[in-house]
């Protein structure tokens, strides 16, 4: 089945390399952000050319430099968490982080072997023969049966001892192991090579996800993840393992960080503004018009061409003709994923209405546009598909949302705050911590209009 205008899914997006819009500073390692706004797409866009070479040597190694979620073992983490106490188990996964970032930097830089011209270095033997070895292989999640048995039996004076006890992790994290690294990273800085190993982290998919049905595991997760990263990777001249970050926006907090003074410079937030977001889109529409062989002039005229320039507002009294794409966003919480949704949506739904294929409408034929009436009812379809998943993202952040969400269901929109008060009368939620949790999720905006 074809996906007009791109997957939504970065990882399985064949138009990102053509249509990617940066809107994170490459200087800045740890990526936060709310779902949908391209946290993803970020991390692949950074380490596209490193990818392809990758893929050029190996199939299967393409994105070997990424560790997403699918690649944590929740249930064996689950039974760690539950074996051990609160400090024994961070500083459990403190080795676990440690020692997955040594592993995954190893194996990539040993699938690069025969790329750069340092193979009869010893250190670069050396690395090679420890990245083929199927313990160096298998990432430490699926070691953690045997990494959790050998901790258990250890007490707090023998801890830092860990990894020495146990054969199968001990070449890991070993001085031999992180100083052939450092030699290696330093003949490619040297060399200035325009490839350069580095790995990144996505221990937390979003909206849904299994490891934030156990929130504090989650939360501890990210938590040590980020500790781990303060303590042992920060970049400078002596630490040259490029270690990069992402995770949802509402588990990054200061209060779970050893020393978060030390973090903030390395943190930036993923956001979007109007005119980003139209060039997003805009990009992805010209694409299609390119492959179904359209012909147009002016370039940021795309989405004119695809659609009415407006559409009715019945909200306003009287109704008021607004801007299309102010409309579309309106209905947003800018982020390009729900755009490209909604570009889609609208499409698909155009095309059955008019019992046409959807390359018939992007072809402009006759000079046929999607009509406003179109363009809104798809909005209303999305919306209703997109509120579990809103729902779902902010009790997340704001668990107290989930003793007050379901009295406002066929509240009408808008809704004044005697309405809202009325509705919270059974609840143990003020009007203002509601109005709070509803603004901050982005459930509510604010309309302004005069009283006769």
């Amino acid at each position: 089945m074809r996906l007009y205008f791109g997957n939504e899914n970065a990882e399985h997006d064949g138009l990102l390399e053509q249509c990617y819009i940066n809107r994170a500073p490459k200087n800045k390692t740890i990526i936060t952000g709310r779902w949908g706004t391209g946290k993803t797409a970020h991390l692949i866009s950074y380490n596209r050319e490193l990818s392809k070479v990758l893929k050029d040597i190996d199939d299967d190694a393409e994105r070997k430099w990424y560790l997403s979620e699918d690649e944590l073992s929740t249930d064996q983490l689950l039974d760690a968490y539950a074996a051990l106490d609160d400090r024994k188990f961070q500083r459990y996964l403190s080795q676990l982080w440690e020692a997955e970032i040594y592993r995954r930097i190893t194996v990539v830089i040993g699938f690069l072997y025969d790329y750069y011209p340092f193979k009869d270095k010893p250190h670069w033997k050396f690395l090679n023969k420890i990245s083929k070895t199927s313990e160096i292989r298998e990432t430490i999640w699926q070691q953690i049966p045997v990494f959790l048995q050998v901790f258990k039996k250890m007490d707090e004076g023998q801890i830092g001892a860990l990894v020495q006890a146990e054969a199968n992790l001990s070449e890991i994290l070993s001085d031999k192991v992180r100083k052939s690294l450092k030699k290696c990273l330093q003949d490619i800085n040297e060399i200035k090579s325009e490839i350069s190993p580095s790995i990144a982290i996505e221990p937390i998919e979003t909206p849904l996800s299994k490891l934030e049905k156990h929130g504090s595991l989650a939360q501890q997760v990210i938590s040590s993840l980020l500790n781990v990263y303060q303590k042992k990777f920060q970049p400078d001249e002596n630490q040259l393992v490029e270690v990069r970050i992402s995770i949802p926006w509402h588990r990054y907090s200061s209060l779970e960080l050893n020393l978060p003074q030390k973090i903030r410079q390395y943190r930036a937030n993923l956001s979007w503004e109007k005119d980003k977001l139209r060039e997003f889109i805009s990009t992805r529409i010209r694409w299609e018009f390119i492959r179904v062989k359209r012909q147009y002039v002016r370039k940021d005229e795309e989405m004119n061409m695809l659609l009415e320039n407006t559409i009715t507002n019945n909200y306003c009294n009287p109704n008021i003709q607004e801007n299309t794409f102010d409309y579309i966003l309106r209905h947003t919480h800018y982020r390009p994923r729900e755009v490209q949704r909604i570009m889609r949506m609208t499409l698909e739904l155009c095309a059955e209405k008019i019992d046409r294929d959807p390359d018939f409408i992007l072809r402009g034929t006759g000079g046929i546009k999607i009509p406003g009436s179109y363009i809104a009812e798809a909005i209303a379809n999305y919306c209703r598909d997109a509120s579990a998943d809103l729902v779902e993202e902010s009790m997340r952040r704001y668990p107290k949302l989930n003793d007050f969400i379901d009295s406002l269901k066929g509240m009408n929109v808008p809704f004044t705050t005697e309405e809202l008060a009325h509705r919270l009368a059974g609840t143990n939620v003020t009007i203002n911590q509601a109005l709070e949790i509803l603004w901050e999720s982005g459930f509510i905006g604010i309309e302004i209009a005069c009283l006769d």
